[in-house]
Parts: C-alpha cells; structure tokens; sequence
C-alpha cells in the first residue's frame, strides 16, 4: 500500500469542508486582490497566530513594546519606496480576512496589535485603544485601532460602546 504525503493529509479535511465550489471561489477571489493586497493579507495571515501566542506567553506591553520597534518594510529589496499605500480601512479588510482563515483564533487584541503594526507599515499613524463596558451584568473589554483620530473599522467595530481606557501608539500612551 503506498503512503499517502502529509501535505495530503492536511489539505484534504479543508478541500472537503469546503467543498470545491466554494474553495474555487475562495481561489478566484484571492487571484483577484492586487499584488499590494496579497502581500498585506500573506502579512496578516503570518503575524495573527505569532501575535496570538505571543500576547498568551509574554505579557501585552512586551509583544507591544517588540512590534513598535520592528521595523516596518517600508521599502523594497531594490531600495525604493512603495508608490502604492493601502488605505487604514482596506488593511483593517485584509486583517479581518486573515483572521478568518489562520488555524489559530483570534481575538480583539490580536486583530488590534496587528492591524496597528501593518498600518505603520503602510505608513498611516495608528493607535491601539482599550475599552471596557458592562452589558447584562458582565464586564466585557475590548480594543480597536484607530488613526487620525478616527475608528479603523474592523468586523466588531462596536468600540463606540465602551468607556476608553488607554491608548497606545506613535510613541505616547495616554
């Protein structure tokens, strides 16, 4: 009997999951971002589970601290700088569409700290908030990022609900 390649193995459950119609719209829908987009979700996709287990084995302020010194790829390998920016709203897209589809869960946080990061990628001023509220007698926290002054909309864009706590970015904490 011939072995059947790992590689198979993993990919079988999710082909099947899917079904094939809905992977091939996936497919077609992924060949139709831009080479920008691609490289910002590719981005998103790779730093959501990093950022996720980081924030579980090290305290925030430390994983915090690490991606505000990152460098940000502000430049390509030849050495000019990017014609194309993504807008704050589109790379808040392109995280929420990584979110959806990284092997890990993630949270609010997770989504907040790299969102924050990509945008000071593309070159926007972004802040990371924290909020908290109670709702039917729970305590609910939450976080978001917002630049210019303004939300950066993201699929639990509900911040407007939550008492600010602090914030986070550019170099200031407020």
């Amino acid at each position: 009997m011939a072995s059947v390649p790992t590689s198979c193995v993993i990919v079988k459950p999710i082909v099947s999951s899917l079904g094939t119609g809905q992977l091939a719209a996936k497919v077609n829908a992924f060949r139709r971002l831009s080479w920008t987009d691609r490289g910002v979700l590719f981005q998103a996709v790779l730093l959501l589970p990093l950022v996720g287990l980081s924030v579980r084995l090290f305290s925030f302020r430390r994983v915090q601290a690490v991606l505000e010194h990152l460098p940000s790829p502000k430049r390509r390998a030849g050495g000019t700088t990017r014609d194309t920016r993504l807008d704050a709203a589109r790379v808040a897209y392109l995280v929420d569409v990584a979110s959806r589809h990284t092997l890990l869960p993630s949270t609010c946080l997770h989504r907040s700290l790299t969102l924050a990061w990509l945008l000071r990628c593309e070159g926007h001023h972004g802040s990371l908030h924290f909020g908290v509220r109670k709702l039917d007698g729970q305590f609910e926290a939450h976080s978001w990022v917002e630049c210019d002054g303004s939300v950066v909309r993201s699929r639990d864009a509900i911040e407007h609900d939550y008492v600010k706590l602090r914030a986070y970015g550019d170099g200031r904490r407020t």
